[in-house]
């Protein structure tokens, strides 16, 4: 027990320890202890809630079949960044019967009539293609490490203002103390 009571000497009353560095003790630990709990807590929510996000939005689109109704322009020359495709006019049935004309990416001189796949909601609007379940988990993984590292960030930036506040005063007090010992000096060799 007494191994234990000098290990934490630091954190208890010595002759020089004041108020201010005892609430300074307790504000590191209590940050610590938020950082790191909190930090995990974000961080959990945060990649949690993105992949089921993104797995909704896997399960809500819908891959259908299009046909491209008029010829994708053919490549005139390689651009650098170009694309893998070109825009074509493709027409695509919605799952409620009703026909929809639209543009689609497909292979540069893809002619009339090629079927050709798209990403559509339930009422047949194009969308983008949904991400893979390895891109959701790694979108998931991100948002956690991002909220994560913003907790920490955020509470480090709110301890580093209390420790300022208390530094302040602090050397208010050692400015009073020193003050207060040149008057007892003065008098004493005057």
């Amino acid at each position: 027990m007494g191994d234990v009571r000098r290990r934490l000497r630091w954190w208890g009353r010595g002759p020089l320890t004041r108020d201010c560095d005892v609430f300074e003790g307790w504000v590191v630990l209590v940050a610590w202890i938020v950082a790191v709990l909190g930090g995990l807590l974000a961080g959990v929510v945060a990649g949690t809630a993105t992949e089921a996000s993104l797995s909704r939005q896997r399960a809500e689109r819908l891959q259908l079949s299009a046909v491209v109704v008029k010829e994708a322009p053919r490549a005139q020359v390689m651009q650098p960044g170009g694309g893998a495709g070109r825009g074509a006019t493709v027409r695509w049935t919605a799952p409620d019967g009703i026909e929809h004309t639209g543009t689609a990416k497909v292979a540069a001189g893809t002619v009339a009539g090629t079927h050709v796949t798209v990403w559509t909601d339930r009422e047949g609007d194009r969308l983008s293609p949904p991400v893979n379940p390895a891109e959701s988990l790694f979108g998931g993984a991100m948002a956690g490490i991002l909220a994560a590292g913003g907790t920490v960030v955020v509470v480090g930036a709110g301890t580093k203002g209390v420790r300022l506040l208390v530094e302040r005063r602090r050397l208010a007090g050692w400015d009073e103390e020193w003050v207060q010992a040149d008057a007892r000096w003065r008098r004493t060799a005057g």
